[in-house]
């Protein structure tokens, strides 16, 4: 029997975070297993990270799926960090639990700085759980692997060590942040600012000098040279132009574009509801916002009309600075009366918005067809359809079963290579289409393909190996 000291020298508080973030992870991991696993993922951008990590793995680096370079696509450096597991033969499902994984890390840093900032272990609770129960948490996880959500842990470590003077934790975490995408480079550009605001001129100066001058390699240097057309994404800002500098000097130069996009894109729709869940607290303390001010402008200036979802891996950079304004939020609130009553309101509109807008079991989305909560019927015949092509093999496919072909040196989605359709920056080269050996098509996923498939079968010598449940299976006549 337990003595009555030993219980009450437990950290209650800090056993519930680690109990319920120990229950989103496997939660989330077993969902987003099932959904690879019942081939419901995607060719992007599984897909391509999969097969980007797996040739440099091999010594390679041209992703096929999407037509570049692995570093013509995105500065994801962390990618060799990886190569060591896939020598083992990890795969999607590695990249995936991995993911959930660096969510769920998150809340060590947002726990640790709400302890620090509340100085009182049970409302120190509150700013985490909300972070985990926010409904744009899940549907990330949701979306499958993208590098740029490993690292919000690391980049919340650093600006917690800021806050701590804690310096060479604080570059050390910073660059475990930065390998992961180019992007990231400008909220810790954001971080050097606050650091700088708040006194530490010459670190702050530092930080968002080198993490600027980073992204301008990035984007300028390393990602134009090896893509051979410059960055696939300058084409997204529209009539603002291209490159940081071409974009920030036409959106001085004409206000009108800037105003034009953010209403096209409901820009105080999307604060409010990126906010709604921490009960509008973060508006307390603006300055940690402004760690997701310029993925923020980014989101809304451009054209590709998904970045301003907030259910899309875009929301990454914003929801991490949100969580931290959250904390800081909290800490203004000096009268122990009104920080009860905001922390109440954060615990009620994190969970109502989780139920009504997220992916977690409870919620009223989570049985609507985002995950696969039953077995899909026709997953033996697909299982068996990737199992005819070996390693070496050329494969062309559709893009529900892109993911699971992809270790190996060619693999396209169908149509590519025979209609070029999303592939490269448009001055590649595309290869010829007699070097694919093998077709793995799913007919119900096929849309506007349909003909493609059909002429190519027709004109060209196949023999069919498999033609089940809608599932093709073609191999390049002699």
């Amino acid at each position: 029997m337990l003595k009555s000291y030993g219980l009450r020298a437990v950290n209650w508080p800090l056993v519930l975070v680690g109990t319920i973030t120990g229950l989103f992870f496997l939660t989330l991991a077993r969902l987003i297993l099932a959904r690879h696993n019942n081939f419901f993922t995607f060719d992007y951008d599984l897909g391509i990270f999969d097969q980007a990590i797996w040739l440099l793995s091999r010594g390679g680096s041209f992703i096929t799926v999407r037509g570049l370079d692995v570093f013509g696509h995105h500065a994801n450096l962390g990618f060799f960090l990886l190569v060591p597991f896939y020598w083992l033969g990890a795969g999607p499902n590695f990249l995936d639990v991995l993911m959930v994984a660096g969510v769920s890390f998150g809340v060590v840093p947002i726990h640790r700085y709400s302890v620090q900032l509340l100085e009182n272990q049970w409302h120190a609770l509150i700013p985490p759980m909300a972070y985990l129960l926010h409904f744009a948490t899940s549907w990330v996880i949701n979306e499958t692997f993208h590098p740029e959500v490993l690292a919000i842990g690391p980049l919340l470590m650093a600006y917690v060590a800021s806050t701590r003077l804690e310096w060479r934790r604080y570059a050390a975490w910073l660059i475990a942040a930065g390998i992961w995408k180019e992007d990231i480079a400008l909220a810790i550009v954001m971080i050097g600012i606050i650091v700088w605001i708040r006194g530490n001129r010459r670190v702050g100066l530092t930080t968002a000098a080198s993490a600027m001058l980073y992204f301008l390699f990035a984007t300028r240097v390393m990602i134009p040279v090896l893509s051979g057309g410059g960055a696939f994404y300058e084409g997204f800002f529209g009539p603002l132009g291209s490159g940081v500098f071409e974009v920030v000097f036409n959106a001085l130069r004409h206000p009108s574009l800037v105003i034009d996009a953010f209403i096209a894109h409901d820009a105080l729709g999307y604060l409010r509801d990126l906010l709604y869940p921490y009960a509008l607290v973060p508006v307390l303390a603006p300055i940690a916002l402004l760690i997701g001010l310029p993925q923020f402008l980014i989101n809304m200036l451009t054209v590709h009309g998904l970045s301003a979802n907030l259910q899309a891996h875009y929301v990454t950079m914003p929801l991490a600075a949100a969580s931290l304004a959250l904390a800081e939020g909290l800490r203004r609130l000096k009268r122990i009366e009104w920080r009860r009553v905001a922390l109440g309101a954060v615990a009620a509109t994190s969970l109502t918005t989780s139920a009504l807008w997220g992916l977690l079991p409870y919620g009223i989305k989570y049985d609507q067809g985002n995950w696969p909560l039953g077995p899909n019927p026709r997953a033996p015949t697909m299982l068996a359809a990737i199992s005819f092509p070996e390693p070496e093999d050329a494969v062309a496919a559709t893009w529900n079963l892109v993911p699971h072909l992809t270790h190996r040196h060619q693999i396209f989605t169908f149509p590519n290579p025979w209609t070029i359709v999303n592939w490269g920056t448009g001055v590649e080269t595309p290869p010829d289409p007699a070097v694919i050996d093998w077709l793995v098509i799913d007919r119900q996923v096929l849309g506007e393909s349909t003909d493609d498939f059909e002429r190519v079968l027709a004109e060209e010598r196949w023999e069919i190996v498999l033609d089940h449940d809608d599932i093709v299976v073609a191999r390049r006549a002699p």
